[in-house]
């Protein structure tokens, strides 16, 4: 079964043990995929379209306790994800990458913002970017303020 991503954050929950999340949460799950796409091309299949990144959807951030949290809807191929920032409506800048989807804890956010410049209480905006497993970056989600009231993740 392939398994979508969730509306909020991270996957759908389906723990049966016969779950499969494209492209592979993984390196070892890309490699997977990889090779079933291989050995599908050699049973006369055709090859699997290069799919472009679309951007991140839904992405929320709410200030907590520990910083600002961020979390977004994941864009499938994407393998990883780079979280941008930016202060009183200058240059985002890039505040982490290699950020997954995979794991997502009860309500809290897929990925915490926990620097000094977080915690100040400035006005901050955040965009995420989904990567492909080449590299490629998506266009960038529409960048979204931080929101002042705390939530249950704080």
């Amino acid at each position: 079964m392939i398994v979508p991503h969730a509306d909020d954050a991270g996957f759908v929950a389906h723990d049966d043990g016969f779950q499969y999340l494209f492209p592979g949460r993984t390196d070892d799950e890309r490699a997977r995929t990889a090779t079933l796409q291989a050995f599908a091309q050699q049973m006369g299949a055709p090859a699997a379209p290069q799919l472009p990144v679309p951007r991140p959807a839904k992405v929320t951030v709410t200030r907590t306790s520990e910083g600002v949290g961020v979390s977004w809807r994941g864009a499938a191929p994407a393998v990883s994800y780079t979280i941008q920032r930016r202060e009183d409506g200058g240059d985002f800048e890039t505040v982490a990458e290699d950020v997954t989807d995979t794991e997502v804890s009860d309500g809290k956010p897929l990925w915490t913002d926990t620097s000094a410049k977080a915690r100040s209480g400035d006005d901050l905006e955040y965009r995420v970017r989904g990567v492909a497993e080449d590299g490629e970056q998506s266009t960038p989600s529409p960048g979204v303020a931080v929101n002042d009231s705390p939530t249950a993740a704080s």
